[in-house]
């Protein structure tokens, strides 16, 4: 029996906005002492966060320190919930919150899933938690947020109590099973990102019990013997739930490999996944069978599939328990269009798929080879493609997805077909990766993948030919000699006062000669300067035929 409640509402403005900041964000400070009821924030009237130019994939962070001391109860439940919600962009839902306590991640959510009462862990009296707060822009998110504004407020609501309450859960259930403390089985290792580009290694622990489980000190470490010690591990999983690991940067190995391992209060070791190779844009997945293999992230979610083929076995012991993605499959969208603009983006359009939570965009060079994957464009029926090239030829699908579950692929459009104008980009466009296409990709390719980029980071398929460099100035070179011929033959016809003939064919020769070199010789290098003054160099060719003949009319 609880033998009180009491609960405090306190109030901290977070302003997050691409826009330009209106007030500094601020560490804060909560205090409670004596009493529930008894609480205060320092400083004052000041938001947490007041962030401007906000991007996909950039982290904000600042930190929330909670102090309770001197209180009739034993432990205070602390849950958190958005308040005043001001945002017309939806864009709270590619905003990513995560609360960490001495290195350990608490709670991960999207600011959009702080509509419902969202618990973040129990605080026993007389402790000081200091929280790391960190906010992430989904790397996937798409341009319809550029420009979009997010303000809201957050309420802190202080549950306290003789005793730790399980994990609440927004839709009460008949009974709730009675924690367990440091299970014998059930806690595996699910998925393992050593080598993100953010630098920001982690791992994720599955509860694969029907109940809520309480580790108390046990350990995580890399490969046994490597030489770093065991990291203290005391947290709460709930049932059928994920919980990610932040280790920060540098704790695997990955310049030949390494493991990591979930040790018990015993000093027994539960689980281990060993791995050889990485991928920066990938992450080592458990599957329903107990094998691992590289897949699209799906951190703090059900694991994306398997690409296909065997995969090796892992080193982890087969658990009592095992999921899959039971999300139904989408049906097909179709690709309506496909329209390249002057800057060289391309805007696409399609059918509306169902059920579908969102879609894939990818694209290559060449019908029937895609190269590169947006995984997430947002649940929307159009999407644009910057940073290509103007004039060359591209080739689009996209792929319904639910869940975790992906549908076949749509049919296909070239823009610009059998154009043979250069690439320029050296690199996928952003939130684009190499290989996530959301289809079969077989293991061999994945460690090719792995390797190139392990070594330098250069990704095999950009097709790009900038060794040599072209700039169309041979007209230039025409013009100024077809103004001294025709200089001199106004001379010339000066003397002559009954001539009227306009030498027509002679100036002729230079800029068409230049057109032909340009064009058959040295218009496969890339543009030195703006795609599009390569594209239509041979307008200058017949400007400089037609400015030195009507100069030529003028002054004879």
């Amino acid at each position: 029996m609880f033998k009180k409640l009491s609960k405090l509402l306190l109030t901290i403005v977070l302003f997050f906005g691409i826009s330009s900041p209106v007030l500094a964000g601020n560490d804060l400070v909560v205090n409670c002492t004596s009493s529930p009821s008894n609480c205060s924030v320092s400083p004052t009237n000041t938001p947490l966060f007041s962030e401007a130019d906000v991007k996909p994939g950039f982290n904000f962070y600042q930190s929330l320190t909670v102090n309770i001391t001197d209180l009739d109860e034993d432990y205070c439940d602390l849950t958190v919930t958005a308040d005043n919600l001001i945002d017309t962009s939806n864009l709270a839902s590619v905003l990513i919150s995560q609360l960490s306590r001495d290195g350990i991640l608490v709670k991960s959510f999207t600011i959009s899933e702080l509509s419902n009462p969202t618990f973040i862990e129990t605080i026993p009296n007389n402790s000081s938690y200091v929280y790391q707060w960190k906010i992430n822009m989904d790397e996937n998110a798409g341009n319809q947020y550029q420009g979009q504004n997010l303000s809201f407020d957050i309420k802190l609501n202080f549950s306290c109590r003789a005793q730790p309450s399980s994990t609440p859960t927004p839709t009460p259930a008949p009974s709730t099973p009675t924690p367990v403390v440091n299970p014998t089985s059930g806690v595996i290792l699910n998925e393992l990102m050593p080598g993100p580009t953010d630098n920001q290694e982690w791992f994720e622990i599955y509860n694969s019990n029907p109940f809520t489980v309480i580790l108390q000190n046990w350990q995580y470490d890399d490969i046994d013997s490597g030489g770093g010690n065991p990291r203290p591990l005391n947290i709460t999983i709930p049932a059928y739930s994920f919980y990610v690991v932040e280790v920060g940067s540098g704790y695997f190995n990955n310049s030949g490999g390494d493991s990591v391992r979930l040790i018990d209060d015993s000093g027994t070791q539960v689980d281990i996944f060993s791995y050889t190779n990485y991928s920066s844009s990938l992450s080592w997945s458990r599957q329903s069978d107990n094998h691992w293999c590289l897949t699209d992230l799906s951190k703090g979610l059900a694991n994306s599939p398997c690409p296909g083929g065997t995969n090796p076995a892992p080193t982890s012991p087969p658990s009592s328990s095992s999921y899959s993605c039971n999300d139904a499959s989408p049906s097909t969208p179709v690709l309506e269009s496909a329209i390249q603009q002057t800057d060289g983006s391309v805007l696409l359009s399609w059918t509306l798929a169902t059920p579908v939570t969102h879609y894939l965009v990818a694209y290559g060079h060449t019908p029937g080879n895609p190269l590169y994957g947006n995984p997430n464009v947002g649940n929307t029926t159009s999407y644009t493609v910057s940073g290509l090239t103007a004039g060359a030829q591209y080739c689009f699908y996209v792929r319904a997805i639910n869940g975790c579950m992906p549908g076949d692929a749509s049919n296909e459009i070239c823009v610009n077909a059998s154009s043979t104008i250069a690439y320029l980009e050296t690199t996928p466009p952003q939130s684009f990766q190499s290989g996530v296409l959301g289809e079969t990709t077989e293991p061999e390719e994945l460690s090719q993948e792995s390797e190139v980029e392990e070594n330098g980071g250069q990704v095999e398929g950009v097709q790009s030919n900038c060794q040599n460099y072209w700039l169309p100035i041979l007209y230039i070179i025409a013009f100024f000699i077809n103004i001294l011929y025709l200089n001199k033959q106004a001379q010339k016809q000066a003397n002559k006062s009954n001539s009227t003939s306009v030498p027509y064919l002679t100036p002729l020769i230079l800029p068409a000669i230049a057109f032909l070199i340009d064009t058959f010789m040295l218009k496969s290098r890339c543009c030195r300067i703006c795609t599009v003054y390569c594209h239509y160099f041979w307008i200058g060719n017949i400007l400089s035929y037609l400015i030195p003949i009507y100069y030529y009319k003028k002054t004879k």
